[in-house]
């Protein structure tokens, strides 16, 4: 795996997916922390090779061509996320199944253990995280749909801001950042977001935002907005991350959008 001051950042390429991204914040080389994000344009794109034929099962039982290619692009970075670290790890080793709670739990060989991944998708676009099992990490993604942003208002809840965007679109924020946060705790589908109250929610310098949650003072959640995508990560703030690699990490996914992705 690369790494510079900058990041470690590793396109693949259209021969699996349309395009995607995986960033290593350079802070946390130490530890297995990875981000991946990309785009499925349709299922065709993807070798289902990469699945194992539990998953290949599962895939089998959705119908909906959008539900199919979420699974897909959710799945396909979740492995290479893991392999990328592990290294002589084939993607069809790695097996992810649902947890009680929808969350994702690995499957992996014997000799590789105490790893987790957070799994997010929205409309063919896909965030993973990989990580070890000794910290806690989610992620959210989510596409915005103006036609239907309206719904997001009430996730303000009555929060005064002065961010330059709608309270439908800061709603959104509210609502990426909440499912992260829960799917940090493993709680899933199962926690009703209802109860997460927001403390504050700041914006750095044009670059992320930061929002912190009642009862939950050792998390944090950054979010990026580039173009009508969303990205959260809610983390535990002892991990550490710099100002400076929050910065470089939104700048480096900007740059990767701008490159025609969008």
């Amino acid at each position: 795996m690369h790494n510079n001051e900058r990041g470690s950042i590793l396109n693949l390429g259209p021969k699996f997916i349309s395009k995607t991204i995986h960033y290593q914040f350079p802070s946390l080389l130490s530890n297995f922390f990875i981000i991946s994000f990309g785009y499925l344009q349709n299922e065709s794109e993807l070798s289902l090779e990469c699945l194992d034929p539990r998953e290949t099962e599962d895939l089998n039982k959705i119908y909906r061509v959008k539900r199919r290619r979420d699974y897909l692009i959710g799945r396909y970075l979740a492995k290479v996320s893991i392999a990328k670290y592990l290294k002589n790890i084939e993607l069809n080793q790695i097996i992810v199944y649902r947890g009680l709670a929808n969350q994702p739990i690995l499957s992996l060989p014997s000799h590789h253990t105490h790893n987790q991944v957070s799994i997010a998708h929205s409309n063919g676009y896909g965030v993973t995280v990989a990580y070890k099992e000794d910290i806690l990490l989610g992620v959210d993604v989510e596409l915005i749909d103006h036609s239907k942003s309206h719904f997001f208002g009430e996730y303000l809840e009555g929060l005064n801001h002065n961010l330059p965007f709608s309270n439908n679109i800061v709603g959104l924020l509210i609502f990426t950042a909440k499912e992260a946060l829960v799917k940090s705790i493993k709680l899933g589908l199962i926690f009703p977001i209802h109860l997460l109250r927001v403390k504050d929610i700041i914006m750095i310098d044009n670059s992320y935002f930061v929002i912190k949650f009642e009862n939950f003072d050792k998390f944090k959640v950054i979010c990026i907005k580039i173009y009508d995508v969303i990205i959260s990560i809610a983390y535990q703030e002892s991990l550490g991350l710099l100002e400076k690699d929050l910065k470089e990490f939104s700048s480096s996914m900007e740059e990767f959008c701008n490159s025609g992705l969008f």
